[in-house]
């Protein structure tokens, strides 16, 4: 069966002692139904592991693999539900970076998101 659709539309929102709020619209998955996220976050921007050159990268970006997991992703919603939720076990970083990937019932993972870089809460 076909990977759940890459969402597009991921937006960060840092809200200090280790926890941001994450915002997206749920993916549509042709093959099935989405099951569960993946929300990373890293110092450095996020590259997909299919597009990560170990020979030339020069510390500017972090792969996927490498990204630290986050923590409080909830059951996914209906696809086009607009999804707005917290997650925990944030680094002490700034800049933080993320990035989304979803996972269908047959463990199909989908593309990587479009990767956002967090921003704290004015």
């Amino acid at each position: 069966s076909q990977a759940p659709a890459a969402i597009a539309d991921l937006e960060v929102r840092l809200l200090g002692e280790g926890r941001a709020e994450v915002r997206f619209t749920a993916p549509a998955d042709p093959g099935g139904k989405v099951r569960r996220y993946q929300v990373k976050c890293a110092e450095l921007p996020i590259a997909p592991y299919d597009q990560w050159d170990y020979a030339r990268d020069l510390g500017t970006r972090r792969n996927w693999w490498k990204a630290v997991n986050c923590r409080g992703e909830p059951v996914p919603a209906a696809p086009g539900t607009r999804e707005r939720f917290v997650v925990t076990a944030l680094p002490d970083a700034k800049p933080l970076y993320f990035a989304v990937c979803s996972f269908d019932d047959s463990d199909n993972r989908s593309p990587m998101s479009n990767v956002a870089l967090g921003r704290s809460a004015p």
